[in-house]
């Protein structure tokens, strides 16, 4: 069974998509599941949702820790769409 990730932005499920992008292990190159790759308009309803992050005070809570877990996190993601658009 094929697994379906769908993006969650600003709050919602968006199964809206241009396509699907495989996600692969890197140790054994199984397809290990789909990720959607989304329209312009849902990657701007994004960044707009992100930008509001900061002055909502919703991460100001967070540990140290777990907020440099989130930033090594999206670097990852950024590193791996960089490799993707690359080949």
């Amino acid at each position: 069974m094929k697994i379906y990730w769908l993006n969650h932005i600003d709050g919602d499920w968006v199964d809206r998509v241009v396509a699907w992008i495989e996600v692969i292990s890197l140790g054994s190159g199984e397809n290990l599941a789909e990720h959607a790759l989304a329209y312009a308009a849902s990657v701007g309803r994004a960044v707009i949702a992100a930008q509001r992050v900061p002055h909502s005070g919703a991460l100001s809570n967070l540990r140290p820790i777990k907020s440099g877990r989130m930033l090594q996190a999206m670097g990852l993601c950024w590193n791996t769409l960089t490799r993707l658009r690359q080949s």
